[in-house]
């Protein structure tokens, strides 16, 4: 069975697993005033130098989630899988562990005198695992180093005496290198980690090692389950010619080429296009930018990190609240979709980093959903939720139909993929959750669909995959140790009322399926593809789709969304009092369910444990679809007229309509206009200006002067109304 070929390997990421969470550092930070300048301190410096400073003195760590641990864990999984697989070389030396810098480095540079030695005594090459490099303030470690074959009567000749003479310099000087760095990314995008090698082969390079080729072990998009002998995992990929570039034209660019001029060859099966264009290349006609190792070395070690200029990256930076940053509630950068040169003219405009203090006349040339977010900015964090398309979302949700099924998939990417014909890190669709709104279900709910949402929510809230009158429930959840895709697809057309045949009744009919992404659209037109027996029932499927996180990019914004409408951005301000649902349940994201999977492929959990791990996935998979249902309700009480808002609270018709903030989910209605503290005259556009005069019946025609004027007369007029 396909589970049973697959046990080998993911015994290995259980081997990761343990590895990663016990194994020490392999290289401690030296004592001193100043840590050394490694890989990613030149990352993060070359994007900005303050940040650099911050990350070498590791001021800031970025906070690790499961699902970056399980892509550790993936990746040291295949490290371990080339190392024990791949010939690298007859003799393979491994480095001890918990070393500081300097002792890693003069244990490498033992270890590859005593290889050269090996050659010379015996003709066999060495392989050597985790070596560290350190010249001056630089330390780079390379996955290995293999020592290349003396390819010449003078080298041996060389390497000979230098042995006899007991001289190491000229002993290494004598030979030359392949470096070898293990990534798992597909083979196929392995030019995008020229890069990484480009950084450890000039820091080679510096510390003396003559380096021949720059190898990339990275995973073999060809693998399939069960072809190992054929088509191994890994693939071997030859970038010496990009990572020469590389290194003379951006990290060190006075330099000589780091690489010897022999022709690259052997170990390298494929090659990445010379010529191709690096992330670390300026486009063609842009300033050249200094991005050399020295510079930014310098620039990191000096006492005090460089002044914060603000600037895109500064977008969910680590040190974004420490930094530029620092005491502003929504930096401009919040901006949906603003680029470089819009933000770059705006914080040279305005005042401070705050929207909130960006004049008008700066920000008239934002698009509709900037301008939309700047002015959920001006009304404020606790202002009341406000529909900024009333009619729009009115339109929306009379378009979804009854019954409303609410869907969720769940997938996983594994390294090693568990099925029969499956490529590496495949999407695999491994859950699905529906929850079903009846007709039924309204019939029974005094009130309508309002009422019934209420109604739904609430039993929801006591039991999300529980048994409901209000609200019916359907799952799955693979069993790895068999081939589950086609009666997963089955279950799933059987539970969103697609029949076999073709149905006598339009999709209308059969009503809507409600997402929050256009992921199970995508995959639903795979599974479509991949099963042609079921294609025509799958697109069926597909058509009865409704992406609510549309709905609310387009009709709805708050200041606490952050110029973003993701389900975990919405739902706090949208559903506050179930966001918190996902703090406390053991599996938070989509990478931690894929990761629970994993380990439930690998069969090496006992059965109380598989069973934990099993109603964990079903739980997390649950509330993402409650989470749709209660933003459902959401989006219909902001679309309510404000003569009927009361009705869905349970008030008697006519009563008035209580306004709250986003803290108690369902804030003000669409219709009514912000008060006159949320949104101050002096800053709104004229557009605003508009807006609101024509909610309030007023005219809309003058200049911004006029306008203003009028607003704030008709302004002070509603307070009086409300007031009496």
């Amino acid at each position: 069975m396909a589970a049973e070929r697959l046990r080998p390997a993911l015994r290995l990421l259980s081997v990761a697993c343990a590895a990663s969470a016990h194994a020490p550092a392999a290289v401690r930070a030296e004592a001193g005033s100043t840590p050394l300048f490694h890989k990613g301190v030149y990352d993060s410096a070359a994007k900005c130098a303050r940040l650099g400073w911050f990350i070498r003195r590791r001021q800031f760590v970025k906070p690790r989630s499961a699902g970056a641990d399980f892509f550790a864990e993936q990746g040291r999984a295949f490290e371990l899988h080339v190392l024990a697989s791949a010939d690298l070389a007859p003799n393979v030396v491994e480095l001890p562990a918990g070393l500081s810098a300097v002792e890693a480095a003069a244990q490498t540079r033992a270890a590859m005198a005593d290889a050269v030695r090996e050659l010379c005594a015996t003709g066999d090459t060495s392989a050597i695992l985790q070596p560290t490099f350190v010249a001056g303030p630089l330390v780079a470690r390379a996955d290995a180093i293999v020592l290349a074959p003396l390819d010449s009567e003078a080298a041996v000749s060389a390497a000979r005496a230098a042995a006899v003479a007991g001289d190491d310099i000229a002993l290494l000087s004598a030979v030359r290198w392949d470096l070898l760095e293990i990534k798992s990314v597909l083979a196929s995008n392995a030019c995008g980690k020229a890069a990484d090698l480009a950084f450890t082969l000039h820091a080679a390079q510096a510390a003396g090692t003559r380096v021949r080729d720059a190898l990339l072990y990275a995973v073999n998009p060809l693998y399939r389950l069960g072809t190992a002998d054929t088509v191994p995992l890994h693939a071997a990929v030859n970038l010496t010619e990009q990572v020469r570039q590389l290194v003379s034209a951006v990290l060190a660019p006075d330099a000589a080429a780091p690489c010897d001029d022999a022709p690259a060859g052997g170990r390298g099966a494929t090659a990445c296009d010379a010529n191709a264009e690096s992330d670390a290349d300026e486009p063609s006609g842009a300033p050249f930018v200094d991005r050399s190792v020295a510079r930014l070395e310098r620039l990191t070690a000096l006492p005090e990190p460089a002044g914060a200029t603000p600037f895109l990256g500064c977008k969910g930076c680590v040190a974004e609240s420490e930094c530029a940053g620092r005491g502003v509630s929504h930096p401009l950068w919040e901006l949906p979709r603003i680029g470089d040169k819009a933000l770059n003219a705006l914080v040279a405009a305005s005042s401070s980093l705050e929207i909130a203090h960006a004049h008008p006349d700066d920000v008239a040339g934002l698009t509709l959903p900037q301008a939309r977010f700047y002015r959920a900015v001006l009304r404020g964090d606790t202002a009341p939720i406000l529909a900024d398309a009333p009619d729009d979302l009115r339109r929306a949700l009379r378009a979804i139909e009854l019954p409303v099924r609410y869907l969720d998939f769940e997938a996983a990417g594994l390294l090693f993929p568990p099925l029969d014909g499956l490529a590496p890190f495949e999407p695999l669709l491994t859950q699905y959750s529906v929850h079903t709104l009846s007709a039924a279900h309204v019939e029974r709910a005094p009130g309508g669909l309002a009422a019934a949402l209420d109604a739904a929510c609430g039993a929801l809230a006591r039991s999300a995959r529980g048994e409901h009158e209000e609200v019916d429930h359907r799952e799955y959840l693979a069993d790895a140790t068999r081939d589950w895709r086609e009666e997963l697809l089955c279950n799933l057309l059987r539970d969103l009322g697609e029949p076999e045949t073709a149905p006598d009744v339009g999709a209308r009919a059969r009503g809507s399926i409600v997402v929050y992404s256009s992921y199970e659209g995508t995959q639903l037109q795979r599974l479509a593809a991949e099963f042609p027996q079921l294609a025509e029932r799958t697109l069926r499927v597909r058509a009865r789709l409704v992406d609510l996180e549309v709905v609310v990019r387009k009709c709805v914004s708050h200041a606490l969304f952050r110029g973003r409408s993701s389900l975990k951005v919405a739902l706090p301000t949208l559903a506050p009092h179930l966001s918190d649902s996902y703090a406390r349940d053991a599996i938070g994201d989509g990478s931690a369910a894929a990761a629970a999977f994993a380990r439930l492929a690998a069969g090496e959990l006992s059965d109380a444990e598989t069973a934990a791990l099993r109603a964990q996935l079903l739980d997390y998979c649950a509330l993402d679809t409650r989470a749709m249902v209660e933003l459902h309700r959401a989006l219909l009480a902001l679309a309510e007229p404000v003569e009927d808002s009361s009705a869905r609270a349970g008030a008697p018709r006519g009563a008035p309509a209580a306004r709250v903030g986003p803290a108690e989910a369902l804030g003000g209605v669409a219709d009514v206009p912000p008060d006159a503290s949320a949104a101050p005259i002096e800053r709104m556009l004229v557009c605003d200006l508009k807006a609101e005069l024509g909610l309030l019946g007023e005219r809309r025609t003058g200049t911004k002067a006029e306008l203003a004027a009028r607003l704030t007369v008709a302004r002070q007029r509603a307070a009086v109304a409300r007031a009496l």
